[in-house]
């Protein structure tokens, strides 16, 4: 049998292993899938790597075993899917097109209003990613080609090594800052910070801001923030720690605002973890959440967590948006990222050397 692309063999033991970010349950169906089209079961398991879920392997026939877009019963949102929908499995997302910060508000205020008690988050990016499969196996999840799938995917899907292979190196950069830096080495918080599990959560919730690739993606609860990434043009020069931030005029794809809701136990708050006497920064800067969700086989777990696609019309308004030196504090107002700037990496172990160098940035 094909084996569906972006799927690969996996055995039944393997789904038990924690690393792998797994959906315990097998053969998992839409109700709406097309069951006469499920043939050629086999005792082989395939997982699909973007959202670990595992099925027995079979034909690839427009089953639509993740349900087709159309055949999906209405929900909360989707009538507001004037541009169709993007799917993921079980569910769709609306897509719209909107024309200014006023009719952004005004979604995110009607949202709100019908359940207080979401937590909404926002990111924006300049463009959206999406999941190439073959037409095949577009039938077969969904029962049609052509269909939208985001791509959330995290850092340490794409850069290696992962924050988890350098955690001990960058816990340890972490502390010196802490005791040459914020004093903190005769204080008791620092004792129990180090001694207890406090430190690696806090090295996690802090990595991301800083350039370290995580298995999680950086969001935030500021609908202007989120607006800056959307439309801010990012630029970097290769073997250089230097960026900057420049306006976008030349819209070669619509910039994406993404609305998401994921629950408590899927995201870092950094304010929660932050340590007492710890300066501000750059994640208080962008009023950062971090949604520590995408790992082992599923990379794009965030996607399942979008409620909603808005698409930036290029003639909107959208302003007033942060200026770059608002959310990437310099010198004194960002000094983890002065000390960061300070270190010299021949000292560094080679690992954590590569991370820092290929991801932190200071924004000039």
């Amino acid at each position: 049998m094909t084996l569906p692309d972006e799927f690969v063999h996996v055995c039944l033991a393997e789904l038990k292993d924690t690393w792998r970010n797994a959906e315990l349950t097998i053969d998992e169906f839409s109700p709406f899938a097309n069951r006469r089209e499920m043939m050629g079961v086999s005792n082989e398991l395939i997982i699909d790597r973007h959202y670990g879920l595992a099925y027995h392997a079979m034909e690839l026939r427009s089953s639509a075993i993740w349900g087709s877009t159309a055949d999906l019963p209405e929900y909360s949102g989707d009538h507001l899917g004037s541009a169709g929908f993007l799917r993921v499995p079980f569910r769709r997302i609306p897509r719209c097109v909107v024309r200014s910060r006023a009719e952004i508000e005004r979604l995110v205020a009607g949202i709100r209003s019908a359940d207080p008690s979401l937590r909404m988050l926002f990111r924006g990016q300049t463009q959206e990613h999406l999941i190439k499969r073959s037409p095949e196996t577009s039938r077969w999840l969904f029962g049609e080609d052509g269909v939208l799938e985001p791509s959330l995917v995290t850092s340490a899907s794409r850069r290696h090594p992962a924050l988890e292979q350098v955690l001990p190196e960058w816990c340890a950069l972490l502390t010196t800052f802490l005791v040459e830096a914020c004093g903190m080495e005769d204080q008791r918080q620092f004792r129990d910070l180090t001694e207890g599990f406090g430190l690696p959560l806090f090295a996690l919730a802090l990595a991301q801001h800083y350039g370290l690739p995580t298995s999680g993606l950086d969001v935030t609860d500021r609908l202007d923030i989120a607006l800056f990434f959307a439309l801010m043009k990012f630029e970097k020069p290769r073997a250089s720690n230097r960026a900057n931030y420049t306006r976008q005029t030349n819209f070669e794809h619509l910039p994406v605002l993404y609305l998401l809701f994921p629950p408590e136990s899927q995201q870092f708050e950094y304010e929660r973890f932050r340590v007492e006497g710890f300066p501000r920064g750059r994640p208080d800067a962008q009023s950062a959440r971090f949604m520590h969700m995408g790992w082992g086989h599923a990379d794009n777990a965030c996607a399942e967590r979008i409620f909603l696609a808005l698409y930036l019309d290029p003639e909107g308004d959208y302003d007033p948006i942060p200026s770059p030196r608002q959310l990437f504090p310099k010198d004194g107002d960002d000094p983890f990222a002065s000390f960061l700037e300070c270190v010299n990496t021949r000292l560094l172990p080679a690992a954590l050397k590569r991370v820092l160098e290929e991801g932190f940035y200071v924004v000039v």
